[in-house]
């Protein structure tokens, strides 16, 4: 299997990784490729864009909110933002709660 350089797992791999651990089944992709994927980029082996990853330097972060799912995909744009900018936060997203980091993060620079 591919793997990206031994950076650390980005916002979004690290909730992938919490709501993994919540899962009482597989979760399946519809659609897409069945089999192996890379486990940087999630595509199929012989289409990996790992080593074609940019890092974009910028002054902005991005706080992504997830609906309870879409970490499990594996293309979402939430992702390839985590994946190129490197100040990024991921929360899972709920009508009726917000996580406490969520706001400590929404409240950092005020």
């Amino acid at each position: 299997m591919h793997v990206m350089s031994q950076a650390p797992p980005h916002a979004v791999s690290r909730l992938r990784s919490t709501r993994l651990a919540r899962s009482v089944k597989p979760f399946l992709a519809r659609g897409g490729p069945k089999g192996e994927r890379c486990a940087g980029c999630r595509l199929v082996p012989s289409h990996c864009i790992c080593a074609l990853r940019p890092n974009v330097p910028t002054r902005a972060g991005m706080c992504l909110l997830m609906a309870d799912i879409e970490p499990l995909k594996p293309s979402n744009t939430g992702w390839l933002i985590a994946d190129v900018v490197a100040d990024t936060f991921a929360f899972g997203w709920a009508r009726t709660e917000v996580a406490p980091e969520q706001r400590s993060v929404l409240l950092q620079n005020k």
